[in-house]
């Protein structure tokens, strides 16, 4: 497993002191540059990221940090919550996984917890499935001249909020083993948000319980790790060795 921390750390002071008078100088131009390594390093990956990561881009690129952890020493980081795109799953069930954090119980002990899929996100952040479900979505709201973004109003110019649309739509099953149609309980909601904006969104949701694992259902079929962490190591590396030291320097000697 790659490591999802970069460390970047430079003992500055030692390479300075053979400067001399300078050595202050030299020691401070050479924590500049470890920082400025560290904002390369942390926008590379999101330049990666943005290259070849599609509807899981959001998560990962949320999931990225850098921060001084000490005088000097920079750690670009990636949250433990987006592991699963840097080093790949395996094929298994997701119940487990979805149903880690804040499950609801049933008076049998059952976890289950309500799983929302938004269909109003921007094709950068859909799979090639989603996009397929959300131009069906587009379709069948324009038959039935229900707007699909647009914010809808009352005949008092006030806004609706709360639930405005609600149908079963007919389409295909996700999966060969999903119990219900990909748009069956497709429900459109308005609400305000604090910056006083109208947002609509355009959902289905469905429930994930601990049985589903016996029944096959939540299940991953499994991809291969991005990897961006090791790629990132490797060219930060090469970049600070061979050109972001030796230009700092350079500017001293």
């Amino acid at each position: 497993m790659s490591d999802p921390k970069y460390r970047i750390e430079v003992d500055a002071a030692a390479m300075a002191e053979t400067f001399g008078e300078l050595a202050k100088e030299v020691e401070a131009a050479i924590e500049q540059a470890v920082k400025t390594s560290s904002a390369m390093t942390y926008a590379k990956a999101n330049e990666l990221a943005a290259e070849k990561l599609r509807s899981r881009r959001k998560d990962y690129q949320d999931a990225l940090s850098y921060e001084e952890v000490a005088p000097g020493i920079w750690v670009v980081s990636l949250d433990e919550s987006a592991f699963w795109i840097e080093e790949g799953k395996t094929a298994g069930s997701m119940v487990d996984d979805l149903l880690r954090k804040n499950p609801k119980v049933s008076k049998d002990g059952t976890r289950y917890k309500v799983i929302p899929f938004d269909h109003g996100k921007a094709p950068s952040q859909q799979t090639n499935k989603a996009k397929e479900i959300t131009a069906l979505v587009k379709k069948e709201l324009k038959a039935l001249k229900v707007p699909f973004k647009k914010v809808e109003y009352n005949s008092d110019g006030s806004p609706k909020l709360g639930r405005v649309f609600s149908k079963n739509i007919a389409s295909d099953r996700p999966t060969s083993k999903a119990k219900f149609p990909a748009l069956s309980g497709l429900t459109i909601t308005q609400r305000k948000l604090e910056s006083g904006k109208i947002k609509r969104d355009v959902m289905t949701f469905r429930i994930v319980t601990d049985r589903h694992k016996e029944e096959g259902l939540w299940f991953h079929p499994g991809m291969p790790g991005v990897k961006i962490i090791d790629e990132v190591f490797a060219w930060i590396n090469q970049e600070f060795d061979s050109k972001i030291l030796p230009e700092v320097l350079e500017r001293f000697r």
